[in-house]
Order: structure tokens, then sequence, then C-alpha cells
């Protein structure tokens, strides 16, 4: 999680070339707010769009817990830093109480997963579609609950933070997991430094399109990499042609993405 957070700060530094990041969080630091106030990060550019990752909000079977709504001042949220935005802002939704009086702890999600199965936290966060091998390890020996949320809750949530609507992890998609359940979602966007060659942006974009299928039996969420997902991120405004490198810019629109 650390190094996700230093990522922006790299391709702004030129240290790294590419990478692969959540479009909240590098519009957080494009823009120099929240945890990168002072700090803006204006040199890095949209690529194209990669995957929906979209979380779970957890707790065990044996908790009192079913709904986003019950999750009181007294619970326990462990979460990884880069999550802790994304919980606060749900609670904030929901509107039962103050977000900031929540005990947080911040951890990775092997340690958030473990303090679940301990009893150390009551409820967690992990991202959670296409698939997260830890979430399925606890769901497997331990048993877990998603928490539901209400469509007053999921209606809030995406009318005050657009930037990451509500999607919904499939039914049956871990261990007792018989119900689709809907949380919010980390769009995942590939970035560049703005002084990386238009060639190279152009053929890394080409190659990446047009491989998708092999690059899907590496990891489900490599499925994703299509013209129609960066033509959805440009729709749904987590993408902008203007903050895109132009040999993106280009490769898209030879493929009639605009």
């Amino acid at each position: 999680p650390a190094q996700l957070q230093q990522l922006p700060a790299m391709l702004q530094s030129g240290e790294a070339a590419v990478g692969i990041g959540m479009a909240c969080m590098f519009e957080r630091a494009w823009a120099g707010t929240a945890e990168y106030t002072g700090n803006a990060q204006s040199d890095i550019m949209q690529v194209l769009g990669m995957y929906d990752n979209i979380y779970g909000i957890l707790t065990l079977d044996s908790s009192p817990y079913y709904a986003v709504e019950d999750i009181t001042e007294k619970t326990v949220v462990a979460s990884t830093a880069t999550n802790l935005t994304t919980i606060k802002q749900l609670i904030t939704a929901a509107g039962t109480f103050d977000p900031e009086k929540v005990d947080y702890r911040v951890m990775s999600y092997a340690q958030a997963a473990e303090a679940l199965g301990d009893g150390n936290a009551d409820v967690i966060i992990l991202t959670a579609y296409p698939y997260n091998g830890t979430l399925d390890s606890v769901a497997s020996t331990k048993g877990v609950r998603f928490l539901t949320v209400s469509d007053e809750t999921r209606a809030k949530h995406d009318e005050l933070y657009p930037a990451n609507t509500m999607m919904a992890v499939p039914a049956d998609t871990y261990r007792g997991q018989t119900e689709e359940r809907w949380a919010p979602t980390i769009y995942t966007v590939l970035y560049a430094n703005k002084n990386l060659s238009e060639d190279i942006v152009y053929e890394m974009t080409k190659t990446l399109i047009e491989n998708v299928d092999e690059i899907a039996l590496t990891h489900p969420s490599g499925a994703g990499i299509t013209l129609e997902t960066t033509q959805r991120y440009l729709d749904g405004g987590i993408m902008k042609l203007d903050r895109m490198h132009p040999g993106a810019v280009k490769y898209f629109a030879e493929n009639g993405v605009e």
C-alpha cells in the first residue's frame, strides 16, 4: 500500500516511466489534494482504462453486522491506507454517524484478513472483484459475510463520490457468497510520465489492447483491458482526453475511441 501511494511521485520524477494506479488516488495526486496536498503531481498522464476493482465490505459469519448501516462508532474497521478514504466515504453516505469516530486501523490486506479472523477487527474493506486471493483464503477458512448496502446509501454515495460509483461483486465469487453485493469501485488506469515518447506509448497501448486474451490468462483482471473499458472511463469522467498521453490518444482515435 505504501508503494502504491508513492507511485504518482515516482512517475512525476521520472523514476518510473509507467505505472498502474487507482484513478481516484491519481486524481488527488494530480490535483495536489488530500494526502498529496501541496505536492501536486502534474506530469502524470493517463494511458488506458484497465479494469474495475470492486470492494467487499466484510465481517465474519458470526458477527452481528449485516449491513453497512449497522456499523457503529465502536466498530473497528481495518483497512489499508489507500482504502481508508473509501470506507469513510461509505459511512458518510450511510449517514448514521460521524465517520471520524470509527476506530480505524491501517493494515495490509493480509494483516486485515488475519485481524478479522482473530476477532481483532469487526469489519474490513478489501478489493474483492475480479479476484482477491487473500479474501478467498479467509472466506474458505473462517467464513465471511459481505455487508449489504441500502438503495438509499448507494444512491447517496454515487451522488457524492462519482469517481467511485458502486458496482456489484457477482454472486458465488467467494465461498458462501450466494448473492451479489454492492460496494464502491476503484477504477484502475495505466499512467505514464508525460515525457515518455509518443511512439513508445502508442506501441505499448496497441500491444496491451491487442493481446488482452493472453494477458487475461495471467490474471482475470486482464480481461478488462479493452477499447470498451477506455471508452466507458472517458464517458464516465474517470479519464479525460486532455489528460491522456498523446501516444494513447493517437491509438484510440484510430480505433474509434473518443
